[in-house]
């Protein structure tokens, strides 16, 4: 199994993931990625994650997601969920198998304070309900996963029971924290996970 992490800058700036401070370059193109499914699809891979920054910020996405499910791969796609409405259609006859979208809170609130974008519970929480009411035997799976921090550890339950009438899927990980990746901000509080 392969995990593909497509790097490019992200303008988002949300205080949860800090791609967009990354300062690696050199974005691939469509067409190294129409030869990376072709080199991937010999070698016999069969999930690809594409990931970012934010994914849906490149206007040819829809074409690298297909040239890896026409291989033949399952095809993740992880995404902060604010263009998800905006891209219904598009996402539901993209040939992904998976739609991963980051919901970091069980409440408006909770969510959009460890984001630090005011109103973006209700644009990821429109985008997802109208994802799960398109075609059923097009869409991919979707999923919600919450990274869970000191700031919203005592929300779980409360998650899991509003999202899961509403996703196929509901992820819960801990967070994390990476050196020289850009996947956390700074505010140890947020991304710290007391074990107690």
């Amino acid at each position: 199994m392969a995990e593909l992490d497509v790097t490019y800058r992200c303008d988002c700036r949300c205080r949860m993931c800090q791609r967009w401070r990354d300062p690696r370059r050199g974005e691939l193109s469509l067409g190294d990625y129409e030869r990376l499914a072709d080199v991937f699809g010999r070698m016999g891979v069969q999930l690809v994650s594409i990931a970012g920054g934010e994914p849906l910020l490149r206007e040819d996405i829809f074409p690298i997601i297909g040239s890896f499910a026409k291989h033949g791969m399952s095809v993740n796609l992880c995404t902060n969920g604010l263009s998800v409405e905006k891209h219904v259609r598009a996402l539901a006859r993209s040939g992904a198998s998976c739609v991963t979208v980051s919901v970091d809170g069980a409440t408006a609130g909770t969510h959009d304070t460890i984001r630090g974008a005011p109103g973006s519970y209700g644009t990821i929480e429109r985008g997802v309900r109208r994802l799960m009411a398109s075609s059923s035997n097009r869409r991919p799976l979707v999923r919600v996963r919450m990274t869970v921090s000191n700031r919203n550890v005592d929300e779980v339950k409360r998650y899991y029971r509003k999202w899961s009438p509403i996703a196929d899927d509901v992820l819960l990980q801990p967070a994390h924290f990476c050196t020289g990746a850009f996947y956390t901000g700074v505010d140890k509080e947020t991304f710290g996970l007391d074990p107690e």
